[in-house]
């Protein structure tokens, strides 16, 4: 009897499962940065920030200036910009102006991208705590606001504060209105700020189904089951595996082995992957087993 069997390559298939895990980081951690830009500013760097802002994902929803220059015309396209482009749930774009804040968080905190509705900015360097969420379409609202724009959804067109790019990290505060009669949005990540939010991972599982029809593999390899075979003078071992009996115990109608351990092998007979069950298989002469071993890459 063989202790081998081909798999069906039909049985053999692989997926991809996205996993999660809370991430935790402050003002003061590595690869996060906060920048105030500003339009027409003298500090160089906080002009190129406006400019690379607004082109990169304000320039089809916001009238900046040089908005329709011939250079930039194309860039009016939604489908240029790194904007969520979802006609069923927009990602509000219409609140662009000459002054903000930008804030980026490196890849290797949030790995794919940061998993929608999970993101959270709590800013405690005001008199009063300000806590920024996400509502999952890439737009920010501010939770416990005092003053809004209007009495629609928080994170409406009318009252969102800014933007979340969760596939490039991009957090962007742009509302410059007021959080409370003493506090401004422009305050935000200014000074201590923490940052919660789920990282995103993608787990490819390879899953090979084995399948043991009636019949096979119903003989065991274990050398304790076999009978010696007398006067060969071999060592006991040896004349164990070499002998084509069972002990008489198992030898009976209802006996059939257990399985415990599955093997898979390459071409060259040499086993590249072992499974392990948690409790012993019995064999069946009756129905088909059917085992799945998953591989996680």
């Amino acid at each position: 009897m063989s202790i081998y069997k081909n798999i069906n390559p039909s049985d053999i298939s692989t997926n991809n499962i996205k996993v999660y895990k809370t991430v935790s980081l402050h003002s003061g951690s590595d690869g996060v940065n906060s920048v105030q830009f500003r339009s027409g500013s003298t500090n160089i760097l906080s002009g190129s920030y406006w400019e690379s802002t607004r082109f990169n994902f304000y320039l089809s929803g916001s009238k900046g200036r040089g908005y329709n220059t011939p250079s930039e015309s194309k860039y009016t396209n939604p489908y240029y910009s790194y904007a969520i482009y979802n006609p069923k749930n927009p990602q509000h774009v219409n609140k662009f102006h000459s002054s903000g804040s930008v804030l980026s968080i490196s890849q290797n905190h949030f790995g794919e991208e940061i998993k929608k509705g999970s993101f959270k900015l709590t800013d405690n360097s005001t008199s009063k705590e300000i806590v920024i969420q996400d509502d999952s379409r890439g737009n920010l609202y501010a939770v416990n606001a005092t003053i809004t724009q209007s009495n629609s959804s928080i994170s409406s067109s009318d009252n969102y504060v800014g933007n979340i790019f969760y596939n490039i990290g991009v957090v962007n505060i742009t509302e410059t209105g007021s959080y409370s009669a003493s506090i401004g949005y422009p305050d935000v990540t200014t000074g201590n700020y923490t940052l919660q939010f789920k990282s995103t991972k993608a787990i490819y599982v390879t899953e090979y189904v084995v399948r043991v029809n009636p019949n096979e593999f119903n003989v065991t390899t274990n050398l304790t089951a076999r009978a010696l075979v007398s006067g060969s003078g071999l060592p006991w071992n040896t004349k164990l595996s070499s002998s084509p009996l069972l002990q008489n115990q198992l030898t009976a109608s209802g006996w059939s082995p257990y399985i415990t351990t599955i093997g898979l092998y390459d071409d060259s007979d040499k086993c590249v992957m072992v499974a392990r069950y948690p409790q012993p298989i019995k064999t069946r002469d009756d129905i088909p087993l059917i085992f799945k071993i998953k591989m996680d890459l």
